[in-house]
């Protein structure tokens, strides 16, 4: 990805989580080839569910870009328990949850586990991550 479509997709992203509005209840938004956003709202807080490609589509050498694109994003936003909270989604072959809702409530810690997303290779089953992005997303589980 070129420095100035990175910037163009950052201020997408940025647009998107900053348009949440508590009257969401799902919806999910592909901002680039590496991050889909899913945002879903209830009881005065904001849950974003992020996957993260790391099939064999994204080169190995940019996924550590990505990464940090995400975890800038995520920067930006206000973690709590009340808030915000972050679970992660990582694809390839199959969907992983690096993380849930109830893992991490500090921001620092879900970056940290963020920029160490493993990257995978393989094939790239959107369909199976957005699977468990709807399934985290609708539950709003406490799942780790």
């Amino acid at each position: 990805m070129s420095a100035s479509l990175a910037s163009v997709v950052v201020v997408v992203a940025k647009q998107i989580i900053s348009s949440i509005s508590y009257s969401m209840l799902f919806t999910v938004h592909r901002v680039s080839n590496s991050l889909v956003v899913a945002v879903s709202a209830g009881s005065g807080r904001n849950d974003l569910v992020i996957g993260i490609d790391v099939s064999g589509s994204v080169q190995r050498r940019r996924l550590p870009r990505a990464l940090r694109f995400i975890a800038d994003i995520v920067d930006d936003l206000e973690i709590s328990a009340t808030k915000t909270r972050v679970a992660v989604v990582y694809y390839s072959d199959n969907a992983h949850l690096l993380f849930g809702f109830a893992r991490f409530s500090s921001k620092e810690d879900i970056i940290y586990w963020i920029l160490r997303t493993p990257y995978l290779g393989g094939r790239t089953n959107s369909a199976a991550a957005l699977r468990l992005m709807v399934i985290l997303g609708s539950s709003s589980a406490q799942v780790t």
